[in-house]
């Protein structure tokens, strides 16, 4: 089987920023291995042992370290639970699933049985958000409340724009790189451009993983009419990937209890990573969850 990254030091220089990310976090955390009917999956935890549970799963090229640094305040409140996910984590196994079907859901329940989880609150940002609408597809029962930040699979970018402002800038990045040409493709990317961490570790991650251009399908009208549990959708206004306007005109249709449907402001695909806007949003989420805190079941990871 092939790597997933370009060569061992690639996804070594990927793992020392997993544990950058993790001491961004700020909070003590801890780390385990789980099995699943894919390989070996790495866990990150944080927050109360007895505290409500909240799954959390984090976008394409990146970590649970990640994912949880930017909302790391709900763990006053929450046990935080990143998952590693495969093929997109230097931390979890190197094996990429079909992206059509159940296949990322069944790695997720997978998840879910390893740490002894019956239903949880789940997080899914971007591509993890793909991921959460597999699972609810899949295990709906297992889904207390359900929160989206820019999910994939619900839209696509449309136009000639994904194409000019993001395809050809990344394929001159990685075939040519260079500070000049890393600004052309994130410019329309993260919201916050001189953020000291993420801009230079998306110069290594576009070049150091083997990147895997499959598109999620689409989840279809009618495929999530078994979920019961609430939702919480955000799209970004600027984002090219998955515009956020139509991303929340079609949450509309194919989620039966959306509760919560909110345009960031301003924002490109990859939302405000300062302290204020952290925060914010994170709070936007834990008020969300706080609504159901009470009966559910206590982490065990």
């Amino acid at each position: 089987m092939a790597s997933i990254f370009r060569s061992p030091e690639a996804k070594e220089r990927l793992v020392q920023w997993h544990h950058r990310f993790r001491e961004r976090i700020g909070r003590p955390t801890e780390s385990r291995r789980i099995e699943t009917r894919f390989g070996e999956t790495h866990v990150l935890s944080c927050g109360p042992a007895d505290a409500p549970p909240v799954v959390m799963l984090h976008g394409a090229l990146a970590s649970s370290a990640h994912v949880m640094g930017e909302v790391a305040s709900l763990a006053d409140r929450f046990r935080l639970i990143g998952l590693d996910v495969i093929g997109q984590s230097p931390m979890s196994a190197e094996v990429r699933p079909e992206v059509k079907g159940t296949t990322y859901g069944q790695w997720a329940v997978d998840c879910l049985d390893a740490l002894e989880l019956d239903r949880v609150n789940l997080i899914g940002v971007s591509w993890g958000g793909f991921i959460a609408l597999r699972t609810a597809a899949l295990a709906p029962e297992s889904i207390l409340r359900l929160s989206l930040v820019v999910p994939a699979a619900i839209v696509n970018g449309h136009g000639l724009d994904p194409v000019v402002k993001q395809a050809v800038p990344l394929m001159m990045y990685r075939a040519f790189p260079s500070p000049a040409r890393l600004e052309k493709f994130l410019r329309y990317q993260l919201s916050t451009p001189d953020d000291p961490d993420w801009k230079p570790y998306m110069g290594d991650a576009l070049l150091d993983f083997r990147l895997d251009f499959r598109p999620p399908g689409l989840v279809r009208e009618g495929e999530l009419d078994a979920l019961d549990a609430p939702v919480q959708v955000f799209g970004a206004e600027l984002d090219l990937s998955f515009p956020g306007e139509r991303l929340l005109e079609r949450s509309q249709k194919i989620f039966r209890n959306l509760v919560q449907a909110e345009l960031l402001a301003g924002s490109r695909h990859s939302p405000a990573t300062d302290p204020d806007s952290r925060l914010l949003l994170a709070g936007k989420i834990g008020a969300f969850f706080s609504n159901t805190s009470e009966g559910v079941p206590a982490a065990s990871a």
